[in-house]
């Protein structure tokens, strides 16, 4: 009864997993490039679609931030992020298939690192899907978004490296009240595990630390009626326990 329990648990949250380690909410959000300039920030720094129409644009605030705006390629809003416009210099290497020559390229200029409010768009939809912040290039504080098909409302909270790190929440869908009902309530937190390894070549015991985020403390699952359907609790130490 007691796998039963805990396989519903799993099967009921936003994300189907295979384990426990995997289980991950999916904070919907479109891949975000850090996009690269060879010219100045002080020239125009636009992209296009094939059509003609804008794909990137952007809006200045201070003098070292800018407003990013990406566009569909029917021109709908995508996303705004708020992005500091840092210089660098990569080098890139490469061989040769052939002559086993190394090659190397340096490429100088801005690249953007996003740092400050992102909101996300569906095409079409004038209200954003997605909202949080970014701080120095990583996932930071309540974020918020729609998941499903219904758009069920889900927030979900980072530390400053970008980690989930806080309390959860999926709410029931209710187009008038769409943070009234939660269903799943809980917190993720930083786990760290030691793991032994037999090192091939000495025969002995290697231990490493692995710090990772995971669920942790009690999860808890809601009816409509606000009624405790289930409870889990996760404690690392030996796996989820139902209650």
């Amino acid at each position: 009864m007691k796998n039963l329990i805990v396989l519903f648990f799993l099967l009921s949250l936003s994300v189907v997993v295979s384990s426990q380690d995997d289980d991950m909410p999916e904070m919907h959000s479109y891949y975000l490039q850090y996009y690269y300039w060879q010219d100045t920030i002080t020239a125009g720094q636009k992209q296009f679609w094939p059509n003609g129409n804008k794909k990137i644009d952007y809006c200045a605030i201070s003098d070292n931030k800018k407003l990013r705006r990406e566009y569909f390629e029917d021109g709908n809003l995508k996303l705004t992020v708020v992005v500091e416009q840092v210089y660098g210099r990569d080098t890139i290497t490469t061989t040769d298939p052939n002559t086993g020559e190394l090659w190397r390229e340096v490429d100088s200029g801005y690249s953007d690192i996003p740092d400050g409010d992102y909101f996300e768009y569906n095409a079409g939809w004038p209200a954003p899907v997605t909202r949080g912040q970014y701080l120095n290039g990583e996932r930071y504080g309540l974020w918020q978004t729609e998941t499903g098909v219904l758009g069920q409302i889900m927030t979900a909270t980072y530390d400053k490296e970008g980690n989930l790190n806080g309390p959860y929440k999926k709410y029931y869908y209710d187009s008038r009240n769409p943070t009234g009902k939660i269903e799943w309530k809980g917190q993720y937190g930083m786990v760290t595990q030691s793991l032994t390894k037999i090192d091939p070549d000495t025969g002995e015991n290697v231990v490493s630390v692995l710090t990772r985020s995971e669920r942790t403390g009690t999860w808890t699952k809601y009816d409509q009626a606000g009624k405790v359907l289930l409870t889990v609790t996760y404690d690392w130490k030996s796996n989820a326990n139902d209650k």
